[in-house]
């Protein structure tokens, strides 16, 4: 980040985000790899569009630095182990276990792809026994070997202290989180949410046509297992969805800011989307009639992505927003990361008079990323001029309104994209 800041006039945050959107990148180019592999090029180009288009995957491809690229190293990693024990490429699987060392040493979620793949590939070779078992057990190990030399060496600490490496695994199995969680209206502890949490913010986050189709894409996975169909590729995908989404359900899983740590599934409900589509392209009689198909839920999505920009990680689905009402900030935690607070900051540089004090109750480390002017006092004074806050309801003081008298006053500037809110500035004193 900091050379790209260096090296070209652009602002801080956006110089630290370049290298969440090329991670992002990668991996949109390898699942275009991987599902040509597994299907053919039509299906991929179609899954990588629809992925691309999903509004909380585009939003947290420039911003989230944990979970972005683990998804990308999670679907590289796939598609070499894919096309090295399928093809029967060494060098594929070594690279493979470089991909799959350096992804672990990011995020301990990538322990996941080892019952991910091995448990399809051993559906799949149970069906058609491509080699002698003693070749995938030299693979295996050649696998096994490049994925430690690289966690090695891309995690400074293990150098000094090898058992951190057993301890981040106990510690991704049982760890816990002791925040707070705003769902459906209500505060919960981290540690009890609902089991739905995780499946629903899934259902009600997902845009509407990729969600149908990828239903449909999932009954044609199941239908091609029945069949005997292709059967490591669906295999793969079934898999790949259905071992992170229990993992979710279990008692004392980890479950906060909404679909953040189901990232790493997102491929595959695309993948069942583009499935879905063509499907439904193939059932058509005319060709104009499979283009206006395609072409209309791309429109729709389109739609869906720009009405929400650049906020897509506050975005709900058609269905949601029709059956909830507006205002969903009400409901749900509609704004997290605090990505509105930029244009917050933007504002009151161009609105606020000399030497006024804001006052901004949570989240006030984010103003070191964005430029200011310097005669503004960020400061939670007795009689501020301005209070900001976005709805992160729970971590706002439960004293806020009567220390300040805002809820009676309409605010000076709200930020809003799809009927809900997301910032709130008033202005306290004239």
């Amino acid at each position: 980040g900091s050379s790209f800041l260096q090296s070209f006039s652009i602002g801080y945050v956006d110089a630290y985000h370049i290298m969440i959107v090329l991670a992002a990148a990668a991996g949109l180019l390898f699942l275009y790899l991987l599902i040509k592999r597994l299907f053919n090029p039509a299906s991929a180009n179609l899954a990588v569009i629809l992925l691309a288009l999903m509004p909380r995957f585009f939003a947290h491809a420039h911003y989230n630095s944990k979970d972005i690229p683990l998804m990308a190293g999670f679907v590289i990693t796939l598609f070499f182990l894919t096309t090295g024990f399928l093809d029967g490429k060494w060098k594929k699987i070594a690279l493979a276990g470089a991909v799959f060392g350096l992804t672990l040493a990011i995020r301990m979620d990538a322990v996941l792809i080892l019952p991910v793949f091995f448990a399809a590939y051993l559906v799949y070779r149970l069906k058609k026994r491509p080699r002698p078992l003693l070749e995938d057990i030299k693979f295996t190990a050649i696998f096994s070997a490049a994925a430690a030399a690289a966690a090695f060496a891309l995690w400074p600490t293990l150098w000094r202290e090898p058992s951190v490496l057993f301890a981040s695994f106990q510690y991704f199995t049982h760890h816990g989180w002791e925040g707070l969680v705003f769902y459906m209206g209500q505060t919960y502890r981290a540690a009890e949410l609902p089991w739905h949490y995780s499946p629903m913010f899934l259902l009600i986050t997902t845009p509407l046509p990729i969600l149908l189709l990828a239903a449909l894409g999932f009954a044609i996975s199941l239908r091609s297992l029945k069949k005997r169909e292709n059967v490591f590729a669906h295999a793969l995908l079934l898999l790949w969805f259905l071992i992170r989404i229990i993992l979710t359900l279990l008692p004392g899983a980890i479950r906060y800011d909404g679909i953040r740590h189901l990232l790493i599934i997102f491929p595959v409900i695309a993948v069942w989307a583009a499935l879905g589509l063509q499907f439904l392209k193939r059932k058509l009689p005319r060709l104009w009639m499979k283009v206006a198909t395609a072409g209309a839920v791309l429109i729709w999505l389109i739609i869906e992505l720009a009405s929400v920009h650049p906020y897509g990680d506050s975005y709900f689905n058609e269905i949601t927003r029709v059956s909830a009402g507006p205002h969903l900030e009400k409901k749900f935690e509609t704004e997290y990361w605090g990505t509105s607070v930029r244009e917050g900051v933007a504002w009151l540089n161009e609105n606020a008079v000399e030497s006024t004090t804001v006052c901004l109750p949570i989240a006030d480390h984010l103003l070191q990323f964005y430029p200011m002017r310097a005669d503004l006092l960020w400061q939670c004074t007795e009689s501020p001029d301005y209070l900001m806050f976005f709805p992160r309801w729970p971590y706002l003081p439960q004293d806020l309104d009567e220390r300040y008298r805002y809820k009676t006053k309409t605010p000076a500037h709200t930020i809003s994209r799809q009927g809900s809110d997301l910032l709130y500035i008033y202005k306290l004193r004239e």
